[in-house]
């Protein structure tokens, strides 16, 4: 899995490998998960369209638990980084 290959030794390749992972299999239900993929696009994309979806998953968090301080921390930093 590209995901663990690129871990620690390519971030601008493990952050499009988790939009792929995170569009394709992750369980949306698991929202400590998706708020961690997100962070991960975040910090190490700087692909718009990356970034984008990281950031449609971000606002799906706030919407779902708008009182979690960390799922909006992360929305509002993805929204300035675009």
């Amino acid at each position: 899995m590209k995901l663990f290959f690129y871990y620690g030794k390519d971030w601008k390749a493990f952050a499009s490998a988790i939009v792929n992972y995170t569009e394709k299999y992750e369980d949306t239900a698991n929202l400590a998960t998706i708020n961690t993929n997100a962070n991960f696009v975040l910090e190490y994309s700087a692909d718009k369209e990356e970034l984008a979806k990281a950031l449609a998953w971000s606002k799906k968090l706030v919407e779902k638990e708008s009182d979690n301080a960390d799922y909006k921390k992360t929305y509002e930093a993805l929204k300035e980084k675009l």
